[in-house]
């Protein structure tokens, strides 16, 4: 005191008491996208970053000047809560937490590059935002590809056409609602590739009429045979694929090539052998055009160059014939085909046998004026009726009102006889009608001619031997005034039952004698005999007149009785 000095005493500065809340950083407002977080805090602080799960996401320290910067070790999601945590040696401050906000669009920043496009390619290649879709429009804004960039930033998009020369293509980011900036390239001429235009050939058959194979789209397909004919020529379509048809079949173990054009290009070719076609019996099944019956000839389609052969029911071959080029064969058959039966037209190729077909035989519409029966002249007197008709048609006879005088049958040589019920009258018309089932043909008509003068002497018996006395009523008595009627042959009696005097030609001529055979024996013309037969002759005519006379005498006497 004054300068007296007194007793000293010691004090230790302890710590001040960890004040947590002083310890609080700030964060500045964080936005969807970030890498980073920025804030303030209490300078020496170490600051931890987490999620709301929980998990790591950066740490850093608070600087001198009381701020920091930290890393993440991914971009900030929009709508995510993230914790800033201090830590003061062993102290743990009070903790901070905030909202990740959605960032605002940055249309420059969603820019993509597209890769440089060639002639031909079926994609786009590019880099841009990771998530956005690209959205690929030709220069008319036709759609024509899409795709989403990859979490490294690239897209590979595969467009629905091939590109072309010098056309313009555009790529747009879309960021959910957002559109980015449009991004536009030029497609430039490929340098032709000829490898890259060799086009296949599907295995082509023998008998072919086309060739099938792939190609580059766009490219024209020619098709030539081992003498470079071209038989065929096509385009190849834009999904790489060709279907050329061929001038001809193709021939088994012929080369064909296939050489592809592009404009004034010429890519590589591409050479095949046709291999033999399997037979196929189904194909090989032919036609029959409705057979009726009476057909000499069967008809029908079938594949050109098969041999057809024809066969009945108990397999007898009954034509053979070759399908034309066009498809048709006509074949002549052994006979003419029957009603209902079954033929069978089996096809040959080679060695190889086809599909038989069958048909049933139909019957014939009825031909009235094909059974149309001829008659051979008729004549007075005749006991038959001869023609020609239809083999198998009964033909019937009639008399001119409808009287059935003769019935028969045309036989297998197409002739017929019939007998007829009473011998034939002088200018009669009869008729001969055909009868086929039940069908009824066209009717033929004749009229009878005269019978035909023979030459020679009559073999008849004398007309006087040829008398039958007629019995007379009244046990032999007739009455008086009676006609007494006979007919007598040729003519001798006239149409009142008078007989005539005298019958010439008769008593002026020879009458020439039979032998013991009924024929005629030739006798000396001698004057007695000659005399004889006149003698007697023209006593028998006066018998007759006699006799006539008495009996109509005695007819008169009973009528008066």
């Amino acid at each position: 005191t004054g300068q007296n000095v007194g007793t000293p005493t010691d004090a230790t500065v302890k710590d001040a008491p960890y004040d947590a809340d002083a310890h609080k950083p700030t964060i500045k407002e964080p936005t969807a996208g970030d890498n980073k977080v920025d804030g303030t805090g209490v300078p020496g602080d170490t600051i931890i970053l987490k999620d709301k799960d929980g998990n790591k996401i950066g740490e850093g320290t608070v600087d001198k000047d009381g701020n920091y910067t930290i890393p993440t070790d991914r971009p900030l999601e929009k709508g995510e809560v993230i914790t800033a945590t201090p830590n003061t040696g062993q102290n743990v401050g009070t903790p901070t937490d905030t909202t990740v906000k959605d960032a605002p669009y940055d249309e420059k920043a969603h820019k993509p590059t597209i890769k440089e496009l060639t002639e031909g390619d079926n994609k786009v290649d590019g880099t841009g935002v990771p998530g956005d879709t690209i959205i690929l429009k030709d220069k008319d804004g036709n759609k024509i590809g899409e795709g989403t960039v990859g979490e490294d930033g690239t897209f590979i998009t595969s467009t629905t056409r091939p590109l072309k020369k010098d056309e313009v293509i555009t790529a747009t980011p879309n960021t959910g609602q957002n559109v980015g900036t449009p991004t536009d390239a030029t497609v430039k001429e490929a340098p032709y590739d000829k490898k890259a235009h060799k086009p296949t050939i599907k295995e082509p058959t023998e008998g072919d009429n086309k060739v099938d194979g792939t190609g580059v789209p766009g490219d024209t397909v020619i098709l030539k045979d081992k003498d470079g004919n071209k038989i065929g020529e096509g385009t190849v379509d834009k999904d790489g694929n060709y279907s050329i048809k061929t001038d001809r079949p193709l021939k088994k173990d012929e080369v064909i090539t296939a050489t592809p054009n592009t404009g004034q290009n010429v890519g590589t070719p591409t050479d095949a052998t046709v291999k033999e076609a399997p037979y196929d019996k189904k194909a090989h099944k032919p036609t029959i055009k409705e057979p009726t019956e009476g057909d000499n000839k069967v008809e029908g389609t079938g594949v050109p160059g098969d041999t057809i052969i024809l066969k009945d029911k108990d397999g007898n071959k009954i034509g053979e014939g070759t399908v034309d080029k066009d498809g048709n064969y006509s074949i002549k058959t052994d006979r003419p085909l029957k009603k209902d039966e079954v033929i069978t037209a089996t096809p040959n190729t080679g060695q190889n046998v086809g599909t038989p077909t069958d048909a049933t035989v139909k019957e014939a519409p009825y031909d009235e004026k094909a059974h149309k029966p001829t008659i051979k002249k008729p004549n007075e007197g005749d006991n038959k009726v001869e023609g020609t008709g239809v083999p198998g048609d009964t033909i019937i006879l009639k008399d001119k009102d409808g009287n059935k005088i003769g019935e028969g049958t045309v036989d297998k040589d197409g002739n017929y006889s019939i007998p007829i019920n009473r011998p034939l009258e002088k200018g009669e018309v009869i008729t001969a009608t055909p009868i086929t089932g039940d069908h009824m043909g066209t009717p033929t008509e004749a009229t009878v001619s005269d019978a035909p003068k023979t030459g020679g002497v009559p073999t008849e018996k004398n007309p006087i031997e040829s008398i039958t006395p007629t019995p007379i009523p009244n046990n032999g008595l007739g009455s008086l005034n009676d006609t007494i009627k006979k007919d007598l042959p040729n003519n001798l009696a006239t149409n009142n039952g008078t007989t005539p005097l005298a019958t010439p030609n008769l008593l002026n001529s020879t009458v020439p004698k039979t032998n013991g055979q009924g024929n005629l024996s030739t006798l000396p013309q001698t004057g007695t005999e000659n005399t004889f037969t006149k003698l007697l002759l023209g006593l028998g005519t006066m018998f007759v007149a006699l006799s006539a006379f008495m009996f109509k005498g005695l007819r008169r006497k009973n009528k008066m009785n």
